[in-house]
């Protein structure tokens, strides 16, 4: 009788080997879900929503102070030009020489200049009106100190819901317990929790899934949450990659640090 314990006792010990031997082992327990993509498309946790919102206000705001100084330059410049245009002295000589060069005789001849920019000139009894050309002033060539630039960095968030994405604090996580097998976490708005089981050492099930119910802010937190759920089940692969893995059921790939 003895030794038929014994053998029943070598026979459970055995098939523990033999199951742990096929049950899969990844580097640890705790994760960070990163992103998930559902039939191509990408969407982001909360964590990097915040990040990628924190991202583009720091390039908006750069495009606002680069525009002010490239306005300030360029007024800088324009208050230059017409400050010398101002101050530059008039040669007495000037028009003498020029009436005198247009004269037929080659003779200087007086007058006076009309409002109008032209001159009147007597000779005798003949009275001639010369017109001076208008003085041109040189445009200010753009200024090119710094590069222009018509792009401004793109966002298809709202500004309310920039600032909702601004102020997220939490964080996606998935956590595994192997002694329960059990899946727990949280979305970055609600709690889910799920059971699992390996199939083999690359494949998991999950099933019995369930959340609580609660709703956040953005929407686009909420529509990431609803993706993780709605697809959280079945046979997935997992792909291990040193601090990160990604499972992959076919229609959802989700990716963990």
């Amino acid at each position: 009788m003895k030794f038929i314990f014994l053998a029943l006792g070598a026979v459970i010990l055995s098939a523990c080997s033999l199951w742990g031997i096929f049950e899969g082992k990844i580097a640890h327990n705790n994760w960070e879900i990163q992103k998930i993509v559902v039939d191509g498309k990408e969407y982001l946790s909360p964590q990097l929503l915040r990040a990628q919102a924190l991202q583009n206000q720091t390039l908006q705001n750069q495009a606002l102070q680069n525009q002010a100084l490239q306005n300030n330059i360029e007024g800088e410049t324009k208050a230059q030009i017409s400050q010398n245009t101002h101050t530059t002295p008039q040669n007495p000589d000037t028009t003498q020489d020029t009436t005198k060069e247009n004269s037929p005789n080659g003779e200087a001849h007086t007058g006076e200049v009309h409002t109008d920019g032209t001159l009147a000139q007597e000779n005798g009894s003949v009275s001639q009106e010369s017109p001076i050309a208008p003085s041109t002033m040189a445009t200010p060539a753009q200024n090119t100190a710094l590069p222009q630039s018509t792009q401004t960095p793109q966002t298809t968030q709202t500004q309310d819901s920039k600032e909702h994405l601004l102020d997220l604090k939490e964080i996606a996580t998935m956590n595994f317990d192997p002694s329960e097998h059990r899946i727990y976490g949280v979305t970055g708005c609600n709690n889910y929790f799920a059971s699992y089981a390996w199939k083999d050492s690359d494949h998991l099930e999950v099933g019995n899934t369930g959340m609580t119910r609660k709703l956040c802010e953005p929407d686009t937190l909420m529509s990431f949450e609803f993706r993780l759920m709605r697809n959280f089940n079945g046979i997935f692969s997992v792909k291990r990659n040193g601090t990160s893995m990604v499972l992959d059921n076919g229609k959802m790939q989700i990716y963990l640090q």
